[in-house]
């Protein structure tokens, strides 16, 4: 009874994350469509995948051929009238697995492109790690030349005593 409660309120693990998908696909449509008519045209799509990062998705299923725009929205159209509407682009995006792909990589719960300045922020943390520890690593070697390590401390008083 609990079960079949949950599965009528669409409240199951699977139809919770079925509709946070819906909603991620959506959002993106609507982002991309920028000229707001309801339908992607090839012109959409060109300049949506130009604001992805220029990289290979790192999780594209094996096999997986690279589609032109045309071919992509061939793919998902399923009325041929040259458009892709929020149905068709939510029932038909997995046809085109490496968008599928790079879309899930670099566009994020709101349907924003931000991987870009998520990963330059990833990116720029690294680096002030790296400047951090070259620092450090500058100070260690400052203080071995002047014999200030630990180690180097409680050797010259084992020497002194000795």
């Amino acid at each position: 009874k609990e079960v079949q409660k949950l599965k009528e309120e669409g409240q199951l693990p699977g139809q919770i994350r079925a509709k946070k998908i819906d909603e991620w696909g959506k959002s993106v449509f609507r982002q991309f469509d920028t000229d707001k008519d309801g339908k992607l045209s090839a012109k959409e799509l060109t300049n949506a995948l130009k604001s992805l990062p220029k990289t290979k998705p790192g999780k594209v299923p094996p096999g997986t051929k690279f589609q032109s725009v045309e071919a992509m929205i061939s793919s998902m159209d399923s009325d041929g009238d040259g458009g892709v509407d929020e149905n068709e682009w939510l029932s038909n995006l997995s046809s085109c697995a490496g968008l599928y792909a790079a879309l899930q990589e670099n566009v994020n719960a709101a349907g924003e492109i931000a991987a870009f300045d998520e990963k330059a922020e990833h990116a720029a943390t690294q680096i002030q790690s790296i400047q951090r520890a070259k620092s450090a690593d500058k100070e260690v070697q400052k203080l071995k030349e002047e014999g200030q390590l630990p180690g180097q401390i409680r050797a010259k008083k084992i020497d002194e005593w000795g």
